[in-house]
């Protein structure tokens, strides 16, 4: 009865650190995900303050142009 006990308490234990495994294997892989979405946002974000910059810069031009007509 004992020996059961124990080869019980193994099996347990080994199925325990098999989920624990496969759980930090998910873990890492999200993690890597979620890393690759920052890069992507980072770079949306220096593209739209680039765009913006640009905008900005053409709505001062047109308004000295207009300014100048009047």
């Amino acid at each position: 009865m004992s020996e059961e006990t124990e080869n019980l308490t193994i099996r347990l234990l080994q199925e325990m650190r098999a989920q624990i495994e496969r759980t930090n294997m998910r873990i890492e892989e999200m993690t890597d995900q979620i890393t690759d979405l920052v890069q992507r946002i980072d770079g949306n974000t220096l593209v739209f303050n680039l765009v913006a910059g640009v905008v900005h810069d053409h709505e001062d031009r047109i308004v000295t142009l207009e300014g100048g007509r009047s």
